[in-house]
């Protein structure tokens, strides 16, 4: 959302399977007037119509898993900004067939990733 707030010329899709969460998202998104941001109420592996350039996640599950299952999403010249906790490092090593930076800030790690 913080995104979307700056780069309001860009389309963005937050995609959330839980009905509580969507409600929010949706009144938030009205709430401030982004009408270039979609909820969409499912799991990245059962969406199929959309691309793009940027994947970003917040503690949603191994890093691996969550580009398999989100891989066909990504552009091809796209990238991955995965917010993780402190075992990041052994995370990045999950991740071998992808070039990827770790950036580190207190207890939180970021991934930056792309595939080579």
């Amino acid at each position: 959302m913080i995104l979307a707030c700056y780069y309001t010329d860009s389309k963005f899709y937050l995609l959330e399977p839980r009905k509580k969460r969507v409600s929010f998202l949706e009144n938030a998104i009205i709430s401030m007037g982004l009408s270039h941001v979609k909820v969409i109420a499912d799991y990245s592996y059962n969406i199929k119509d959309i691309k793009g350039d940027l994947i970003t996640s917040r503690a949603v599950c191994r890093s691996d898993t969550l580009v398999r299952d989100s891989r066909h999403l990504l552009e091809s010249s796209g990238h991955y900004l995965l917010y993780k906790g402190t075992n990041t490092a052994n995370e990045k090593d999950l991740l071998d067939d992808m070039q990827t930076q770790v950036f580190t800030n207190t207890n939180r790690a970021y991934i930056y990733a792309s595939f080579v």
